[in-house]
């Protein structure tokens, strides 16, 4: 048997990976169908509460993380584990997520709901375009 300096599951199961971190800020925010996420929401839409976006979108994570140490705190433990996760990094994951589920952001601000949208007919029924 060969024996390794690391072990490839441990550091596997440290890595604080992207698509890890989505799944667990998206099952924060499905808990108790979505309370989470009403609680954030007004921190989320203009003009805000705090009077300052980074300190709404400071409190919008504080939102998910109170929600997270409810659940199985998740999210805190990735943090405790990887010293670059911090409250900003994790602002831009839950805009990512927010994003991804289909709510319109700019500048930091929710403004609507991405529309989703069927790929437009063309006008002569979508055949194949004429050849000149």
């Amino acid at each position: 048997m060969v024996h390794s300096l690391y072990s490839f599951t441990e550091v596997e199961a440290k890595k604080a990976s992207p698509s890890t971190l989505r799944d667990i800020v998206k099952g924060v925010l499905r808990a108790n169908d979505g309370i989470c996420y009403s609680e954030m929401e007004p921190y989320l839409m203009p003009p805000g509460v705090r009077g300052s976006r980074s300190f709404d979108q400071h409190s919008a994570v504080m939102v998910l993380m109170a929600h997270d140490a409810e659940q199985k705190g998740q999210i805190a433990t990735k943090m405790a584990d990887t010293p670059t996760l911090n409250h900003r990094a994790i602002w831009d994951i839950l805009q990512n997520v927010l994003r991804g589920t289909g709510f319109k952001m700019r500048h930091g601000r929710l403004v609507g709901l991405l529309e989703h949208q069927k790929p437009a007919e063309d006008e002569n029924g979508g055949g194949q375009p004429d050849i000149d």
